[in-house]
């Protein structure tokens, strides 16, 4: 896998879009390693602990940032939301990328 530049890191960018960064991060992350490491039955299983994992975020080590990675593991077992799902995320990090970019102007 190719090492991306991890968009969460890059100062100068609002906490929103920090946030946003290191969500899109995160799901592709998940997206690289579901699809090549899990079988389909145990990506349902998975996307549901980070999902209870994530309505406990309240906890140490536990986070809200969970529940999006647990629906998008869900959403790869639906063959209609896989395109979808990876075309939201690429959106997303291109939308990133040009306020990284206008942020260093």
């Amino acid at each position: 896998m190719m090492k991306s530049k991890n968009l969460a890191t890059v100062s100068g960018l609002s906490h929103s879009h920090r946030w946003n960064s290191f969500l899109v991060d995160t799901l592709r992350r998940a997206n690289y390693w579901a699809s090549r490491r899990l079988r389909p039955g145990f990506r349902t299983v998975a996307g549901l602990l980070f999902i209870i994992g994530g309505i406990l975020g309240f906890l140490p080590i536990l986070g809200f940032w969970m529940i999006p990675v647990g629906l998008f593991l869900i959403a790869m077992e639906v063959p209609r939301l896989r395109k979808p799902m990876r075309q939201w995320i690429n959106r997303r990090k291109l939308h990133l990328l040009a306020a990284e970019q206008q942020g260093q102007s």
